[in-house]
């Protein structure tokens, strides 16, 4: 199963066109803000096609029979719920997300809110160079060294060491070890489930938070 973000109403037309392309069998229907796709065997190769509009959104959902359509959509609209605008999060598969989908089908809003590296993360992400800086950690966490992330992002290292610098001076814990850059990556990762703050996520995915018993 697939979990389209629908907001601008495109009825996941786009997804089930791609997808029909790639000879796969699609049925889709809307529910909410979210088309729900259910697709033939293999989904390899979704990746975001030429002339597909910068907005959209998928989460995907485990490979299963049709007695566990229910799971798969469930775990699809858990990814959709880690999207973002950035090119590489436009696609979320469940199965990539390993531990990090406890958070958002255990912890409730309010616990991953107040959580001190998240806010961090929002305050970089609404100053002027945010969005900038906040590129050069994610490349950072992806290439492990100042060198390599600057040449992922076309930046000369010494510019990329100055975003992190800006950075670490916001976050309040270093980048340089491999500690800090799982720190970092988390929450960045984490700041997905906080759709009222800075871009607005897919309301209508968001699954129902499991309350801890006596919470």
């Amino acid at each position: 199963m697939l979990a389209d973000d629908d907001r601008e109403g495109r009825d996941g037309a786009a997804v089930a066109a791609r997808l029909r392309v790639a000879d796969r069998h699609v049925r889709a229907a809307r529910l909410g803000d979210t088309v729900a796709l259910l697709v033939g065997p293999s989904i390899d190769g979704l990746g975001e096609p030429p002339g597909m509009p910068g907005t959209w959104r998928v989460g995907v959902g485990p490979e299963t029979r049709g007695a566990g359509a229910a799971e798969s959509w469930a775990a699809a609209r858990t990814a959709l719920r880690f999207t973002g605008p950035h090119p590489a999060d436009r696609v979320v598969d469940w199965a990539d997300l390993g531990a990090l989908a406890l958070f958002a089908t255990h912890v409730p809003d309010e616990e991953i809110a107040a959580l001190p590296d998240v806010r961090a993360v929002e305050e970089l992400a609404r100053r002027p160079y945010g969005t900038e800086v906040l590129e050069a950690v994610r490349a950072l966490c992806a290439e492990g060294t100042v060198r390599r992330a600057a040449v992922a992002v076309h930046l000369h290292h010494s510019s990329l060491a100055a975003r992190i610098a800006r950075a670490e001076a916001v976050l309040g814990f270093s980048l340089a070890d491999s500690a800090g850059r799982l720190r970092a990556h988390l929450a960045m990762r984490l700041v997905r489930l906080r759709p009222a703050v800075g871009e607005t996520g897919p309301g209508a995915a968001r699954p129902p938070v499991r309350r801890r018993p006596g919470g």
